[in-house]
């Protein structure tokens, strides 16, 4: 039984909370309380307190030290704030309301007292969309070329693949030589309109994917943003964003992120399964990564995270192994160093690095680290040497 007392001024949070915890067929108890009676409670499992009704940081800070509730978590109305920054520090969860609600059962039914790190053994694998976000601080690490080349493989195993990439200029356009438009924002734009029904949105999506097709597999691309545009988009329209995805019918989505963490992209990570982390092989680069790391350790999502290095250059490469102990994340894998890579880019050629049996293997390895992706589908592959 999850006893759980809630301090919240949004019936529908609270009606949509109890849905999702009788769809998973959980033992629970749910009392709503006023801040005044929160003293009154001797022991319990969850406080679920909206932010707005926190008298101060420092009484959260007194709640949390009496003892009297397992876990304190605050509904945050944003994840851009000094007060959500000053939460997350002290180690006190939060839970962006625009989040999906998955997020939030699995943080009251974790037993660790921050749950951003989850490693991969861990993960739950069911017949759900599978979120994985590409990350890094530093531009030219390789995250489209991850993205795409992992969509590739992920399309070669029968999987239904979306690739969203939302770095301004359209990247993906440019490697794969296709018309760069505004789709991904036109969709976005439809989402933020807020009166737009989910089959509206549904079907704005779907006229807007680009369908790619080559020798090895067939996916799915949705681009198409510049610096302005990128910046209209809100947590919410984000958020709104991921709970479209889960009923489009892919097996797996994709985000290639931009380098610059904002607001919306802290509420993409709150809805992943996977978060990549891509270094390429210098120094500046892997430390960048570790300064990442330290925002991504107060996020508190759910994802499991894991490294990937692109070793692009035959020069200065630096430990796989250090990165790894450094970051404690796990390492996925390496890309390896390919020397015709910029003829092959310029030339419009790229996506048949998916061909190279060289190349293609260790993109194959990495999609292996992330095996629940799979839902349990085996891939027999040797040992790589990174």
């Amino acid at each position: 039984m999850i006893r759980i007392y809630t301090v919240l001024n949004d019936e529908d949070f609270s009606g949509r909370l109890s849905e999702e915890l009788e769809n998973l067929k959980l033992s629970y108890e749910i009392t709503k309380i006023s801040v005044e009676e929160i003293s009154s409670v001797n022991t319990a499992d969850v406080l679920l307190i909206d932010e707005r009704s926190v008298p101060s940081l420092e009484w959260v800070q007194r709640i949390k030290d009496e003892g009297r509730f397992s876990k304190i978590i605050v509904i945050t109305m944003t994840l851009n704030s000094l007060s959500v920054r000053q939460f997350m520090v002290r180690g006190i969860m939060i839970h962006f309301v625009n989040s999906p609600m998955y997020s939030l059962i699995t943080k009251i039914r974790s037993d660790e007292e921050t749950a951003f790190v989850k490693h991969v053994e861990n993960s739950v694998v069911d017949d759900s969309t599978k979120f994985i976000a590409i990350s890094s601080p530093s531009g030219g690490s390789g995250k489209t070329t991850l993205s795409l080349l992992l969509a590739s493989a992920y399309a070669g195993k029968k999987k239904r693949v979306l690739v969203i990439d939302m770095t301004p200029y359209s990247d993906m356009a440019a490697k794969l030589k296709i018309k760069h438009e505004n789709n991904l924002y036109h969709v976005f734009s439809t989402i933020m309109q807020g009166s737009n029904t989910e089959d509206k949105i549904l079907d704005d999506l779907r006229q807007n994917v680009y369908h790619y097709m080559d020798k090895v597999a067939a996916f799915d691309l949705l681009y198409g943003l510049d610096a302005i545009s990128a910046e209209n988009i809100d947590a919410k329209a984000m958020g709104r964003m991921g709970q479209i995805l889960k009923i489009a019918g892919y097996d797996i989505v994709i985000f290639d992120t931009p380098s610059t963490i904002n607001e919306s992209v802290l509420a993409l990570f709150e809805f992943m399964h996977f978060i990549v982390l891509v270094s390429s092989s210098d120094i500046g680069s892997g430390w960048k990564l570790i300064q990442e790391k330290e925002l991504l350790s107060v996020l508190q999502t759910t994802a499991a995270f894991g490294i990937v290095v692109n070793k692009f250059s035959s020069k200065g490469n630096f430990s796989c192994k250090q990165l790894e102990r450094e970051l404690q994340y796990p390492l996925f894998g390496v890309i390896p160093f390919y020397p015709d890579m910029s003829n092959l880019t310029n030339s419009g050629k790229f996506m048949s690095l998916a061909e190279d049996v060289y190349f293609s293997k260790f993109i194959k390895f990495i999609g292996y680290k992330m095996q629940p992706v799979f839902n349990g589908d085996e891939i027999k592959l040797r040992k790589i040497k990174h």
